[in-house]
C-alpha cells in the first residue's frame, strides 16, 4: 500500500496533474480535449503528465477508435484521504450525536451543574478538568472515582446555535458575551477560545504557522471545502501535529477578546490573502466564510450562566 500511496503523492505534487484531475472529475475527456486546456504546454508534455497519473492509478485510459478517453479513478485518492486526512474525519461526528451515551451524559450534566464559572466549582459534585495539548478531547475526573472519563466535544450538548453572515455579526456576539457571566462546555477556557480565533483570523493577512502538504490540500479543497463553507464545521476533530501552534496557552479572557477584535479588524481590511494552510488558495469571500464558520464552532461552546 505504501508504494502505491507514494506514487499518488508524487502524482499530486505537480499542479498541472492536479488540474488534470480537476478536469477529469467533471467527466471523461479525450487527449485532445485535455491538451486544449493547457495552451502553454505541448501535447507531449500533457501526455507525460497523464502517464504519471496512470502509473499512480489515478487515471484510467481506454481506446475509442483513434481516440483515447481518460477518466479519473477515485480509489487511490480515497485511500490517501482515509490515511492522511483522518484528523478531519470527525467533522462528520455530529451524525453520531443522536446515539445515547447515558453514563457520559450523566457525568457531563453533573459537571456542568457543579460549575459556577469557567474556572470555579461550588459545593455540588466536584470534578477536576485536565486540558490536553491535543484539540478535540477533554478528560474529566470525578473525585469520587479516580478513573478518567473521556468526553469528546462532538458529544457535548447545550451548545449555542450561531450563524454569522458578516464580521459585524461576530463583533455583536463578542460584545454580548462581554457583559455577562459565561461558562465553557468544551476543552478550552473563554480566553483560549478567543486567542485561538485571533490566531486563525491573523492567517487572513499573515503567513500561517503551519501548512498541510499540497496533495492533502487538494483533497480537502476538492472534497470538503464547499460543505465546510456552507453548512459549517462540526466539533470533535483533533488538530494535526503540524498545527500545534494554533492551540493556545491559558490567557485572560479580556486580553484575548481584544486581540480577537484587533485580528478581525486586520482581516476585514486586508487586500491580499496568503494561501490557506488547509485548502490552499481561497478567494476573499471564501476566506471570510471559513473564518466565520470557524468562529461559530468555537463560540458555540461559550454559553451564559443561567440565573447570573
Amino acid at each position: 500500500m505504501d508504494d502505491q500511496l507514494d506514487a499518488v503523492f508524487k502524482a499530486l505534487a505537480d499542479p498541472t496533474r492536479r488540474k488534470l484531475l480537476d478536469l477529469l472529475r467533471e467527466g471523461p475527456r479525450t487527449t485532445t480535449e485535455l491538451v486544449e486546456r493547457f495552451p502553454e504546454l505541448s501535447r507531449f508534455a500533457v501526455m507525460k503528465h497523464l502517464d504519471v497519473l496512470r502509473q499512480a492509478d489515478c487515471v484510467s485510459t481506454r481506446p475509442d477508435g483513434r481516440r483515447r478517453i481518460h477518466s479519473i479513478n477515485v480509489v487511490p485518492l480515497r485511500m490517501m484521504y482515509e490515511r492522511w486526512v483522518s484528523p478531519f474525519q470527525e467533522l462528520w461526528a455530529h451524525q453520531l450525536t443522536d446515539l445515547k451515551r447515558s453514563f457520559v451524559d450523566d457525568v457531563l450534566g453533573a459537571f456542568q451543574a457543579g460549575r459556577r464559572t469557567s474556572f470555579g466549582h461550588d459545593a455540588r459534585p466536584r470534578f477536576s478538568m485536565v486540558i490536553p495539548r491535543q484539540q478535540g478531547e477533554t478528560t474529566m475526573t470525578a473525585q469520587t472515582d479516580s478513573r478518567p472519563v473521556p468526553v469528546k466535544t462532538s458529544r457535548v450538548a447545550g451548545r449555542r446555535s450561531l450563524r454569522f453572515e458578516t464580521f459585524d455579526d461576530l463583533r455583536a456576539d463578542l460584545t454580548a458575551l462581554e457583559g455577562i457571566e459565561t461558562r465553557t462546555l468544551g476543552n478550552w477556557s473563554e480566553g483560549q477560545i478567543y486567542k485561538h480565533l485571533a490566531l486563525a483570523f491573523d492567517m487572513m493577512s499573515k503567513d500561517a504557522p503551519f501548512r498541510m502538504p499540497a496533495p492533502v490540500q487538494w483533497v480537502m479543497r476538492t472534497f470538503m471545502k464547499k460543505r465546510m463553507l456552507s453548512t459549517g464545521l462540526s466539533a470533535g476533530f483533533q488538530a494535526p501535529k503540524r498545527a500545534q501552534a494554533m492551540i493556545p496557552d491559558p490567557i485572560e479572557a479580556d486580553v484575548a477578546r481584544e486581540q480577537l477584535r484587533a485580528s478581525i479588524n486586520d482581516a476585514e481590511n486586508a487586500t491580499e490573502f496568503p494561501p490557506h494552510p488547509v485548502f490552499g488558495r481561497l478567494t476573499r469571500e471564501e476566506w471570510i466564510a471559513f473564518e466565520l464558520r470557524h468562529a461559530e464552532l468555537h463560540l458555540s461552546f461559550l454559553v451564559p450562566v443561567e440565573g447570573a
